[in-house]
């Protein structure tokens, strides 16, 4: 007959235990031959590790009406009994108790009912005590909690609150400082315990008992968590459990998601919202995508925008780019209650769209042109408020499931140097909050070229980018035509390239300013600063221009009364000299 089970067993010497399983045979030999199945031999010692009694514990088998049976053995000296042994005045023994009194004094002490429920905690290395069942705790020594941090587990049935309150209340006595487990949040099984906890939470450690709800005592009593204060924000929260995981769903698949944020951002004049209208055809009619032929969802859009005329711009190049136009709704304006106009701000006319998207539900596709109109008194380059705005317009997104499009420009950035995500107009939160962004630029080797290059994608794979062209119709009305092939540069390396050309056609002319400004004679710097104010060249410009346009300054007269001349190299000079003759 094993005892050791799942909970184990103390040890003293190996000849005490093996004499303890011969007489929990023999004691219990009607229980063996009824299928009853052992499973833990659980030891109580005396503060100088001295064996008093033993706990044996059995499951019970298939079919009994009974769960357990838990009997207390131990040797009086003459033969071995079914019960505790005579208990000295102040009560018998706490369970571990030896270990107990050896821990640091600073550390908490767990108190559970029943000793599997000790094992499952003991095995984190956890100072843990019992006096076993649910109705032992009036009989044991509890002075050995004397001053010490108790957290007190209680089974989850009625007898363990009332064990647990008893607990509270005796290590009261010993001005013990108590805390006591709140079970009405944590998901435990009726008659569930730490065992139980253990088993659910198998990779659990110390950290995880400690962020447990303990609840300070009082009395014996468990107080309540204390009432929020109504003036402080509270967090609301899902456990992620009960959270229903779905797939990402696509308007453009690898590219463009239904519920979520795409920003399309370029400098002025290269077609960002014929593109627009583009893809609001697709949608209206649900023809294939470019390049992969992926197909779009057939559904309605609404177009928002405030730079292009609705009769003149954007109803013809709908025509233009073949959108079923009955699919296609554009904003006009937002009635005030009081019967006034306003154009759309979406920091007050959140609800006013989502009202419009219920009543529209076939709705895929929202476009934004350009947001930065849209933003009411929100300053576009803080952080903080433009999360803020577009945090409310990401969920609506996601409430209704449509796809919103919002168009954005370029900053004048840098030559090269600075990446495509931070060269978005205003704070980096609208990057940020969008779930992908994609850059408009001419292709660099042919002008007439547009390239859509993503910048950042947190929803699929990088795709790579598609290019277009501007055709005009027999109107002269310009749509977007798609190219086949898709494109493999990175929105990075077009931006470089392109500010690479610009930086180095700038400094060229202003090479050629200087060479003309100063080819009549020598001038002083500040007049050459205030003569390219004059006509609109940044001074940096000018400056970085000097070496190239072989200008050299030369300091002249002394002291306060000195100054810094410029004047062209003496081959240049001539050469100029000679051009005018």
């Amino acid at each position: 007959m094993e005892m050791n089970g799942e909970t184990g067993m103390d040890v003293n010497t190996s000849n005490e235990i093996e004499e303890a399983r011969r007489a929990a045979r023999a004691l219990f030999a009607d229980k063996l031959a009824a299928g009853w199945v052992p499973r833990g031999l659980d030891t109580y010692r005396a503060a100088d590790g001295a064996v008093l009694f033993h706990r044996v514990r059995f499951d019970a088998p298939p079919g009994s009406a009974a769960e357990k049976f838990i009997r207390p053995i131990h040797n009086d000296g003459a033969c071995w009994r079914i019960g505790e042994p005579p208990a000295p005045p102040q009560g018998k023994a706490l369970f571990m108790l030896p270990e107990l009194l050896r821990a640091d004094p600073l550390e908490w002490v767990y108190v559970v009912e029943g000793e599997k429920a000790a094992r499952a905690l003991l095995k984190l290395g956890l100072v843990v005590t019992t006096s076993g069942g649910a109705t032992s705790a009036g009989g044991a020594d509890w002075s050995p909690l004397r001053g010490r941090r108790v957290r007190i587990w209680p089974d989850h049935d009625a007898a363990g609150a009332r064990y647990a309150g008893e607990v509270a209340e005796l290590a009261a006595v010993y001005e013990a400082e108590v805390e006591m487990l709140d079970l009405s949040l944590l998901k435990l099984p009726e008659k569930g315990d730490a065992h139980e906890w253990r088993l659910d939470n198998p990779g659990a450690g110390v950290p995880d008992v400690e962020i447990l709800p303990w609840r300070i005592c009082r009395l014996g009593q468990m107080l309540p968590a204390p009432e929020p204060d109504p003036s402080i924000p509270r967090l609301r929260t899902i456990c992620a459990a009960d959270i229903v995981p779905r797939p990402v769903r696509w308007l453009w698949p690898g590219r463009i998601a239904i519920g979520k944020l795409t920003l399309i951002v370029g400098d002025p004049g290269l077609g960002k919202s014929m593109l627009g209208v583009r893809l609001a055809a697709h949608v209206s009619n649900g023809t294939p995508w470019p390049v992969d032929g992926a197909p779009c969802p057939r559904g309605s859009v609404l177009i928002v925008s405030s730079e292009d005329e609705q009769d003149d711009t954007i109803r013809p190049r709908l025509g233009a780019a073949g959108a079923d136009v009955s699919r296609v709704e554009i904003l006009e304006t937002v009635v005030e209650p009081d019967g006034g106009d306003a154009q759309l701000c979406l920091q007050r006319h959140l609800h006013s769209l989502s009202i419009f998207l219920d009543a529209h539900p076939d709705v895929r596709l929202v476009c934004l042109d350009p947001i930065g109109s849209f933003l009411g008194a929100v300053d576009s380059h803080k952080n903080a408020d433009v999360r803020a705005l577009l945090q409310p317009l990401g969920k609506l997104a996601s409430k209704y499931r449509v796809a919103i499009m919002a168009v954005a420009h370029l900053n004048k950035g840098g030559a090269g140097a600075i990446p495509a995500m931070y060269r978005v107009s205003g704070s980096l939160a609208f990057v940020a909050a969008a779930r992908a962004a994609f850059l408009v630029t001419k292709d660099k080797a042919d002008p007439e070229r547009r390239l859509v290059l993503p910048v950042k994608n947190n929803l699929g794979p990088d795709s790579g980018g598609v290019a277009y062209r501007i055709v005009l119709d027999e109107n002269g009305i310009g749509r977007v035509e798609w190219e086949d092939q898709a494109v493999t540069t990175s929105a990075d390396e077009a931006l470089s390239q392109v500010a690479t050309r610009e930086s180095e056609s700038d400094s060229m002319d202003a090479v050629g300013w200087l060479r003309e400004l100063l080819g009549s004679g020598a001038m002083p710097a500040r007049q050459v600063e205030a003569e390219a104010k004059n006509i609109g060249i940044p001074w940096r410009k000018v400056q970085r221009a000097m070496k190239r346009a072989g200008v050299d300054s030369v300091r002249e007269g002394f002291g306060r009364d000195s100054v810094y001349v410029w004047r062209l190299s003496k081959p240049l000079l001539a050469a100029c000299a000679s051009r005018l003759q």
